[in-house]
């Protein structure tokens, strides 16, 4: 005869079962139809003009400036400060959230991702990812030009995914409510992940740089679609401190 389980394995079973029924919900926000919060949708149109204008503007003036098309995405230049800002404004965004409120997991959240999404503008700014490439290759002796550690920078740069993942997992049941957020972004880790690819590979330099800007400005619409949900905010403020 089977014998009856255990305490502790009940426990872990349903256990189990919750974190499927976490993801799984996950997956379903990804692809539910929602209706945006008030103003919301005029954001979006302008952020998304903006990032194009903004993407037009790099392209022409690097074709007449310097005869190729990506020379003000560079370090420092229109493109570059344009992506930074839209992760600082993030960034921003999401620590006012925090601050709007109580001490519970849900502020831990906004807190995390805030820092996390001024960390990566940061590194962006002072391009750090490649600094950090030069200085492992130069204590290591490694050439930088070989084909098996020319891409240390590029592995830097997808990293910052783990922590978002990490954030993701770990407070699931915040973003159960916020799916908008979600799927904006959704759009901006694929874009994200597409740019890292493009630099990776070298398939071009323009593209690369114009995936990392809108990539950028999905992730200022996702924590918009939260900061501007008065009614999200008020259900959040009355839950218990955790």
């Amino acid at each position: 005869m089977d014998q009856p389980a255990t305490a502790p394995e009940l426990i872990a079973a349903g256990s189990a079962q919750r974190h499927d029924e976490s993801l799984l919900a996950l997956v379903r926000l990804s692809v539910r139809r929602v209706s945006p919060p008030p103003g919301w949708r005029s954001v979006a149109k302008w952020v998304l003009l903006s990032n194009t204008l903004v993407i037009l503007l790099c392209v022409a003036l690097s074709e007449w400036i310097y005869g190729n098309n990506h020379r003000l995405f560079g370090e420092k230049h229109l493109g570059t400060l344009a992506a930074v800002g839209v992760l600082v404004a993030s960034g921003v965004v999401s620590l006012n959230i925090a601050k709007r409120l109580p001490q519970t997991k849900v502020r831990q959240f906004w807190m995390s991702f805030g820092v996390l999404l001024c960390v990566v503008a940061f590194d962006d700014m002072f391009r750090l990812h490649e600094r950090i490439d030069r200085w492992i290759h130069a204590a290591m002796s490694w050439n930088p030009h070989d084909r098996m550690t020319d891409h240390i920078d590029d592995v830097l740069v997808l990293s910052y995914v783990v922590p978002a993942f990490y954030l993701a997992w770990r407070h699931r049941l915040v973003l159960a409510r916020a799916t908008l957020m979600v799927q904006m972004l959704g759009v901006a880790v694929v874009t994200f992940i597409v740019h890292v690819a493009y630099d990776m590979f070298g398939w071009g330099a323009a593209i690369e740089e114009i995936l990392k800007l809108t990539a950028g400005c999905f992730i200022l619409l996702a924590v918009l679609a939260v900061g501007l949900d008065t009614r999200l905010l008020r259900a959040w403020n009355a839950r218990r401190p955790a």
